[in-house]
């Protein structure tokens, strides 16, 4: 049931997500989210894809941004400061940040790749995220905040929060923790 809930909202999101191209304002305000749906493919990176139906957009899109970073932070909140400003990481609420190696990069896209396992579980919504995928892609950013203690991510500028299985996010955390991130992730 939930995975067909996500499907929908997937459907949704791709259907009725599209900007206006006629009118450059709203062009320029959607121009991070097209970064998720609209990029070519490259042979940079060789993962299979379509052999998943969950996530592939944003699969897509760290497979083909020129680099991505991982931070934690202490941006949240209404009138708290941005994680990137003018295309660029805002350090000012930066505690950690890695520039990750194409190696790690697969991982990552491994571990967002899967599909999610139907759960009875409910995540919480403090959504306090203090963590971050940032894309750089042909000097364009985009980003994914994430909040590992509701277990809810958001895309930039969609108010919508996202959530993955238990596994997956047990696996990303394991992730930003063996890449030496310490800031708010508490074990358990």
């Amino acid at each position: 049931m939930k995975g067909l809930l996500i499907k929908w909202i997937v459907f949704i999101f791709i259907f009725f997500g599209c900007s206006d191209d006629k009118n450059p304002q709203s062009h320029q305000k959607y121009i991070a989210k097209k970064i998720f749906r609209e990029l070519p493919l490259q042979d940079s990176l060789s993962i299979d894809t379509a052999k998943y139906n969950q996530n592939k957009e944003m699969v897509k899109a760290i497979k083909e941004a020129d680099s991505v970073f991982l931070i934690s932070h202490t941006s949240f909140g209404i009138g708290s400061e941005p994680i990137v400003k003018e295309n660029q990481i805002n350090k000012s609420v930066v505690r950690e940040y890695i520039k990750i190696s194409n190696k790690s990069r697969v991982r990552l896209i491994h571990i967002l790749a899967k599909d999610n396992k139907p759960e009875t579980d409910f995540t919480s919504f403090c959504f306090e995220p203090h963590h971050a995928i940032i894309l750089f892609l042909e000097g364009k950013t985009s980003y994914i905040n994430i909040c590992f203690n509701c277990r809810n991510y958001q895309l930039e500028d969609d108010e919508r929060k996202y959530s993955f299985d238990r596994q997956k996010w047990e696996e990303l955390k394991t992730y930003f923790i063996g890449l030496g991130f310490k800031y708010e992730l508490r074990k358990k």
